[in-house]
């Protein structure tokens, strides 16, 4: 009984696969589909196109299809053949699966790179065409499927790569053009990732854009391609013509720099890229006053005496040369200005030779169209100072930040308010407003005209002492919460005694300023406040009293300290303004001594951020560019902070127990999030 069994045992190590007769061994790996990620030939816009997805395994016949879209003008056969003609240009991926006829399916990523045959033009040339049509859709955005308003272009750049290209445009109508960054598919559809615009002037007069090392794209970075590659994009039919004008001579950092105040240290550096500048000389041939020194060896401007000795503005026409001749002229102006004191209930005239934004160069610039004066406030604080600008068909007036310092970055333009009977008026409830100033003991601002006729133009500085309550607003409230908040007063003398009217009830005013007591009533409360100073002088203001935070942010999103928010914007502000789709604004209320830090994330597209003005009654106004400060850009892809803390501008000191409005605007569409830290 024992042997059969072992002989049975004996025979399983032997070799008993059944005859097949001659039909091969497949390996058992080949009877599974495998299809792999994959990138297929390359594809060009308007020709025709073939392609084959590979897969292999499983059992034949494949049927293919596809999960995303294709790119435009091409289509996934069922026998796995990618065709057309394809009619947008880019990077594309997008997902197939493949099944056999076991039903056994595979899914993989396929990627195909679609270039773009473009109109060529090489430095020297001229090319033209016509617009048929407008090529901006309903949303603002630009339709490259409407081929009759936009033109793909390409420079041909030498083997020799320019310093500088100049497209030099005469189009009849305004239009749009957008330069595309290198190293990326020549023609990509991807304008908001891989393009920087830039707006052509319409009317037939030559609008020149300019791409070098100082430019978004800079054409350093296009030292690995043969093609400057760009499309314009048409805001309504007509001629376009282009010429290009390449040079490769150096090219200057900075040639716009500020003015920069009488008697303060005097230097203007005029640098090129990508040189060391003790081997290019720069100069200029034009005159200058006999206290400043030039240095051809470096381009550095500076002072005899160290300060700036008189003021006026010099034009100038620099020159770069580099030792092996190679030769750039521009036009730039050095600037200073003189700051005229005005006393409170004085007059000073203005006098300018030119119109604020009149001349070669831009306003900020050219000392030529505005002058610099200041307000001495040490002896005494007013409550309202108001300038007034007469004696022209229209006028400029500008306040600058309640900090001198400023001034040398910036002639005196903060905030600029053109009327044709010019009057800016600082007070308690503006911002800056007087006790800013007060407390840096005075008040700088610029005046001018940006009329036809600006001699004979005179300022006027009117100043009102009246005790005032020193608040933008009354701080917020919480329901059934004890309050005891001091306010402040400014003008008049002290000390002050207080009153108010319209307090809810368990709230009471005491003489010295507090506001004490506590509430059971939420809402929004009319309260007018009184001010009377040690000589009997009394002054008033209206301010709402906001009890429950939630009120007070009402209309807008209410955040806090550690919270974050994503989402995206669809259309640019500048054509939607105030809707979600561009704009977003954000409330905080902290009344707590920390500063409070936004940290903003751009996926793809480029924002702006503004901190409304504290203080604001009328909630559609924290949307108001002018009642807000401008405080940040974000870039694609990038990351900006804004800090809010008492060395920032906004101040965080101003806005204790305020609703802070922070709004995030659009200048084109895209996905964004925003973070909100707080720190002791």
């Amino acid at each position: 009984m024992l042997r059969p069994v072992f002989v049975l045992l004996a025979l399983t190590g032997c070799d008993l696969t059944p005859n097949r007769g001659n039909a091969p061994i497949v390996p058992p790996e080949q009877l599974y589909l495998s299809i792999a990620d994959q990138t297929l030939a390359p594809g060009v816009v308007g020709e025709p196109y073939d392609s084959a997805i590979r897969v292999s395994g499983g059992d034949p016949k494949y049927v293919f299809t596809q999960i995303d879209d294709l790119p435009g003008g091409l289509s996934l056969t069922s026998e796995g053949h990618v065709r057309g003609e394809p009619t947008q240009a880019g990077a594309f991926t997008f997902s197939v699966v493949a099944q056999d006829t076991k039903g056994r399916s595979k899914r993989a990523l396929v990627s195909i790179t679609i270039g773009l045959d473009p109109l060529l033009v090489a430095c020297g040339d001229t090319i033209e065409g016509t617009f048929t049509t407008d090529a901006i859709g309903v949303d603002g955005r630009p339709d490259l499927d409407a081929s009759g308003g936009v033109a793909w272009i390409a420079v041909e750049l030498p083997e020799e790569l320019t310093t500088r290209v100049e497209l030099r445009f005469q189009n009849e109508n305004n239009s749009t053009l957008w330069v595309e960054q290198p190293n990326e598919p020549i023609g990509s559809w991807e304008l908001d990732d891989l393009y920087s615009p830039r707006t052509i002037e319409g009317g037939g007069v030559e609008s020149v854009s300019t791409v070098d090392a100082g430019t978004d794209p800079s054409l350093t970075g296009f030292a690995t391609q043969s093609l400057l590659p760009m499309v314009l994009v048409a805001s309504g039919s007509g001629d376009w013509k282009l010429s290009v004008e390449c040079s490769d001579g150096p090219v200057f950092t900075t040639l716009l720099q500020y003015p920069i105040e009488q008697g303060t240290g005097f230097a203007y550096d005029f640098d090129v890229y990508g040189a060391d500048n003790n081997d290019i000389r720069i100069w200029t041939n034009d005159p200058l006053p006999d206290w400043m020194v030039w240095d051809e060896a470096t381009g550095l401007v500076t002072s005899t005496t160290g300060l700036a000795e008189t003021d006026g503005a010099w034009e100038l026409t620099i020159h770069a040369e580099t030792p092996d001749g190679r030769k750039r002229t521009e036009r730039a102006i050095i600037g200073v200005y003189d700051v005229v004191d005005v006393p409170c209930g004085s007059s000073a005239p203005v006098e300018v030779t030119e119109s604020y934004f009149d001349g070669e160069f831009y306003a900020y610039y050219d000392t030529k169209g505005f002058d610099v004066y200041r307000v001495d406030l040490a002896s005494a604080a007013p409550s309202i100072v108001t300038l007034q600008a007469t004696g022209s068909d229209a006028h400029y007036l500008g306040l600058a930040e309640p900090n001198p310092e400023w001034l040398n970055f910036y002639g005196g333009a903060e905030r600029v308010y053109i009327d044709g009977d010019t009057a800016l008026r600082v007070d308690p409830k503006t911002y800056p407003a007087t006790r800013h100033f007060a407390d840096a003991t005075e008040l700088y601002f610029s005046a001018g005209s940006i009329g036809s006729d600006f001699a004979g133009i005179e300022v006027t500085v009117e100043c009102d002492f009246t005790p005032l309550p020193d608040l933008s607003a009354m701080p917020v409230l919480e329901v059934l919460e004890a309050v005891d908040v001091q306010l402040d007063a400014i003008g008049g003398e002290p000390p002050y005694a207080w009153g108010a009217s319209g307090l809810p009830a368990g709230l009471q005013m005491q003489r010295d300023g507090r506001i004490t007591g506590n509430t059971s009533l939420a809402g929004t409360f009319d309260v007018t406040l009184t001010v009377t100073d040690k000589n009997g002088l009394t002054g008033s203001a209206d301010y709402p009293l906001q009890v429950g935070a939630e009120d007070a942010c009402l209309g807008h999103k209410r955040v806090y300290c550690g919270e974050s928010f994503s989402n995206e914007f669809i259309r640019a502000y500048y054509s939607d303004s105030g809707s979600k789709d561009s704009t977003r604004t954000f409330c905080i209320i902290d009344d707590s001594d920390r500063n409070i830090g936004i940290e903003l994330y751009s996926e793809d597209g480029q924002y702006r951020v503004d901190i409304a003005d504290p203080g604001i009654d009328d909630k559609d106004d924290v949307v108001d560019p002018l009642r807000s400060t401008y405080v940040a850009f974000v870039d694609k892809n990038a990351v900006e902070g804004v800090s809010l803390d008492p060395f920032s501008w906004p101040d965080i000191d101003d806005y204790q127990n305020l609703p802070i409005f922070i709004t995030l605007r659009a200048y084109d569409p895209g996905e964004w999030t925003a973070h909100f830290v707080c720190t002791p």
